[in-house]
């Protein structure tokens, strides 16, 4: 989603009472398309169409001021005006466009009352959050090896964010979840992590269930995705298949092979 700083404007005193499409269609002649290295244009974050700061308000009296609008990229269409509350909360509030009474050029009316702006998500931009989530993985001592940190990558689309990568168990996987949700302006997340403990569970169970394989005394070692496999097999075919099986489980980096060969391992 697009973020449109909401600022002065020219086009502002010639809006009178408008309709969110009025306006949209105000801010697109209002865009730049600076010409890249590559020859392609990139549309930017540009004044748009209401005095900065603009007031809200609902049914009941003073919501706070625009903020920004937030746009959906492949439509262009207005989605959310984020309202910035004042004290005592001191929040940026994600309003649908749907919940707009009226436009006018010094204010914006909801269809809502002031108690239920509570319900309504907080909205701060996606690099704000990830860098807080970050810096909550740093400081939580589950990470403090800071192997599992390093490994954790952290993407934050509209307040959704996404952790991917390995760590070493399922209990730091369940405490980066429980680190994120903590970190404002978050709406929800989805941990796709992969811990050791389980990843070694897969591993087994795929050589188990391989009718081509024959391991004795089989061990895998796992540290965040690098597999160590130990144990004996009866030929170099077997050691190879083992090798592979390993390395087609979801989740696996590395595969170390040290499986051992049955005929030198009895001499």
């Amino acid at each position: 989603m697009t973020e449109f700083a909401a600022a002065s404007s020219d086009h502002a005193s010639h809006l009178a009472t408008a309709s969110f499409a009025d306006l949209w269609n105000v801010a697109l002649s209002s865009w730049e398309l600076p010409i890249g290295a590559d020859g392609s244009t990139t549309p930017q974050i540009v004044a748009v169409m209401l005095q900065r700061f603009v007031a809200v308000t609902c049914r009941d009296g003073d919501a706070g001021r625009v903020a920004f609008m937030l746009l959906d990229e492949p439509t262009h269409a207005v989605q959310q005006v984020v309202v910035r509350r004042g004290w005592p909360s001191w929040r940026d509030l994600l309003i649908p466009v749907e919940l707009i009474a009226s436009i006018e050029p010094e204010h914006i009316r909801l269809n809502i009352d002031r108690s239920e702006l509570d319900n309504f998500p907080e909205y701060r931009p996606d690099e704000v959050i990830e860098a807080d989530i970050r810096q909550a993985l740093y400081d939580a001592r589950t990470y403090t090896t800071g192997e599992d940190y390093l490994t954790i990558q952290i993407s934050v689309r509209d307040g959704i964010v996404v952790l991917r990568g390995n760590v070493h168990d399922e209990r730091r996987k369940l405490q980066a979840t429980a680190l994120a949700r903590r970190v404002r302006g978050v709406h929800a997340v989805r941990n796709e992590l992969i811990a050791d403990d389980t990843l070694r569970l897969q591993i087994e169970a795929a050589f188990q269930q391989s009718p081509q394989l024959d391991v004795a005394d089989l061990r895998v070692d796992l540290s965040l995705g690098m597999a160590r496999l130990h144990g004996v097999v009866t030929s170099l075919k077997q050691r190879a298949t083992a090798a592979l099986i390993a390395r087609q489980v979801k989740g696996v980096r590395i595969v170390n092979n040290a499986l051992r060969l049955a005929a030198l391992d009895t001499e």
